[in-house]
């Protein structure tokens, strides 16, 4: 079945291991934990999901999640600090975005140092269809402390 409206002071949210399908739960801003786990959500994240602006932790694992990753995903969501994709059907090339902090300038307008702001520490996107080249991603990474992209077609 699907999620009822949520109230909007909802902290937490974990209606993992049932049969939840439809359309993810994104109306209560002030989510800082959405786990909905091992159950039927279909098609790709929804870029809905961006309204969840508080939201740490995001466990999606064991759906029926497919098509890319958002490149924008560490954008939208800037306090992230727990991704999980895992056991989907997610594919493509894996590109991050993720904010920047203008930390210092030089006098010379094209030297320009900048610094993640991705508050991101665990990411498991493990058991997908991804490629593409991690070297591209885990420079803007820098506050990760665990990492599993293991079960993918990474080169």
């Amino acid at each position: 079945g699907e999620f009822p409206l949520l109230p909007e002071g909802l902290l937490q949210l974990d209606g993992s291991n049932n049969n939840l399908s439809g359309t993810l739960p994104t109306t209560s801003t002030s989510l800082e934990i959405l786990n909905v786990a091992n159950n039927m959500f279909r098609g790709s994240l929804p870029t809905e999901v961006g309204r969840l602006q508080s939201l740490k932790t995001l466990n999606l694992a064991n759906n029926y999640l497919w098509k890319q990753i958002p490149t924008e995903i560490g954008i939208i969501l800037p306090g992230l600090q727990q991704l999980n994709l895992s056991q989907n059907l997610f594919h493509g090339s894996l590109s991050w975005q993720v904010p920047i902090s203008q930390k210092s300038f030089s006098s010379d307008p094209d030297i320009f140092k900048s610094e993640s702001d991705s508050q991101l520490k665990v990411l498991d996107l493990s058991s997908n269809f991804l490629t593409g080249d991690l070297k591209a991603i885990l420079p803007t990474l820098d506050r990760l402390v665990w990492l599993n992209v293991s079960n993918n077609l990474f080169s």
